[in-house]
């Protein structure tokens, strides 16, 4: 009977655990990768939004930033390879994506996470 109710709780706290960060994004965007644009030393790089995102038929990838259209990657963002490697893969690919986003002190969409759709 104890074992049953640990059992619970933990199912209890893993679900509420799984649906807090939904509500921690200032944006979500679901779409198929229309452009990527990077910019190199001489635009400013690293540090200057290295890599932006636009999403087909996705006006607003994150409501009230300076320019809502894009999201971005920075060459210092931890897992920066990981993420350049799955928002290439998927538009090659003609995949779906979501992307998630803050706004960064700028007023700018970071992409804080992501996910590649079958």
């Amino acid at each position: 009977m104890g074992m049953k109710r640990v059992l619970h709780a933990a199912i209890g706290v893993a679900i509420a655990v799984a649906a807090m960060p939904a509500a921690a994004w200032d944006g979500t965007a679901t779409g198929k990768i229309s452009q990527i644009n990077g910019v190199g030393g001489l635009g400013g790089a690293p540090g200057n939004y290295d890599i932006r995102v636009y999403l087909a038929g996705q006006s607003t990838i994150c409501p009230g930033a300076v320019d809502p259209t894009w999201g971005y990657i920075n060459v210092s963002d931890p897992n920066y390879k990981g993420l350049l490697a799955m928002l290439l893969t998927a538009q090659a690919s003609g995949k779906t994506v979501t992307l998630y986003t803050n706004k960064d002190s700028t007023g700018y969409c970071q992409i804080a996470y992501m996910a590649v759709m079958t």
